[in-house]
């Protein structure tokens, strides 16, 4: 179970498929001790709650959560959790309260912010059990609205609008966009 699951693991590869990728970095940076201010908080936005109390048997469920966050994220055009500290964004991990995605996008259905709200379930028992469950539930939903489910050139090019810091190099003149689906 990698458990250090965000966006800048999401990178674009041949053929329009999109990799995870660095999950060893986030096992390494858990044993840690001294860690730069800030370096917590980016792990802690994307953190199950489960990881968030410490619990040692975390499972394939926690990556799903930071990849349904990822989803809530692009579609609300906003971070799930925000802050003034550490601390402060660890509280909101950990209680789990998702606002209504409705809230920030009035164009999800109903039924796709019930897939999104099961996915970030605080309770790992009440989540999908696995990614191909989740996957084929959001993609089944995704085509029933518009056709197709989005393309993973669709999903890069949010993920660079909502996050270009973690897409971006010094000196690249493309403008940050945000994708239309």
């Amino acid at each position: 179970v990698p458990r250090a699951f965000a966006p800048e693991y999401v990178l674009p590869h041949g053929g329009g498929e999109i990799k995870l990728v660095d999950f060893g970095m986030g096992k390494a940076a858990a044993k840690t001790q001294d860690t730069q201010s800030g370096a917590l908080k980016g792990k802690l936005l994307y953190m199950s709650p489960e990881q968030a109390w410490g619990r040692p048997d975390i499972d394939n469920r926690s990556d799903l959560y930071a990849a349904a966050i990822i989803l809530w994220e692009l579609l609300a055009g906003r971070r799930l959790y925000n802050g003034d500290s550490e601390m402060g964004i660890l509280d909101k991990v950990r209680e789990a309260l998702v606002p209504d995605i409705s809230e920030f996008n009035p164009e999800v259905t109903p039924e796709l912010a019930e897939i999104l709200n099961r996915s970030l379930a605080k309770e790992r028992d009440d989540r999908y059990g696995d990614a191909r469950q989740f996957q084929n539930e959001l993609e089944a939903q995704l085509t029933k609205e518009y056709g197709e489910a989005p393309s993973s050139v669709w999903v890069l090019s949010a993920l660079h609008g909502l996050f270009p810091s973690a897409y971006r190099h010094e000196g690249d003149p493309r403008p940050v966009r945000r994708p239309v689906p």
